[in-house]
């Protein structure tokens, strides 16, 4: 299995419903778990961190769009190329390929201070590589079907993770309580 080379675009966005005429905005997190970055111990276990592309500040707006207007997401933030490495696998002598992903968040300004949305971009940034190192940390190759194993290790970490995003909205929400004053809040409440 040789090294693959990938793009990974989100090129545009529909608002379905509009609440308000604030500015939508995306804070987007590409991530990618191969050879390059982690590796499989003698005694099976991930060693390492994932490698990760983080959107540039917090507060970009995409501009104002009615509903159910498509919006085009600028290439810087929304497109990585990169390549996959796949992992050599000793016990089983078989290479099986690394993942990539993206996680973005899209939210409208609403008043919300510089500031807070920094702290907020920061906060989630943060939270993604904690999480990720939680995940790989909690990978245990006993849990693995050997003969279903590409999709038995897909699914573990596919439910791995929606399990700890669970709590992104909390994350940004306390980020921006605590980066503003209680005017700022109330305002952007």
């Amino acid at each position: 299995m040789d090294t693959i080379n990938i793009k990974i675009q989100l090129d545009s966005l529909v608002c379905h419903k509009r609440q308000s005429g604030g500015e939508p905005y995306i804070w987007t997190i590409f991530f990618k778990a191969d050879n390059s970055c982690l590796k499989i111990t003698d005694k099976f276990r991930l060693q390492g961190k994932p490698e990760f592309k983080f959107s540039d500040g917090g507060h970009s707006t995409l501009g104002r769009h009615p509903a159910g207007k498509r919006i085009v997401v600028p290439e810087t933030l929304g497109t990585w190329q990169t390549t996959l490495e796949p992992f050599w696998i000793e016990h089983f002598e078989q290479p099986t390929i690394g993942v990539a992903g993206l996680v973005f968040i899209v939210l409208e300004h609403h008043n919300l201070s510089n500031e807070g949305a920094e702290a907020a971009h920061k906060a989630l940034n943060r939270f993604v590589m904690q999480a990720a190192d939680r995940v790989i940390a909690d990978f245990d190759p006993r849990r693995i079907e050997l003969l279903n194993f590409t999709k038995t290790v897909t699914a573990y970490f596919g439910d791995a993770f929606k399990k700890e995003f669970g709590a992104i909205q909390e994350v940004i929400v306390e980020a921006v309580k605590n980066s503003q004053t209680m005017i700022q809040n109330i305002w952007t409440l």
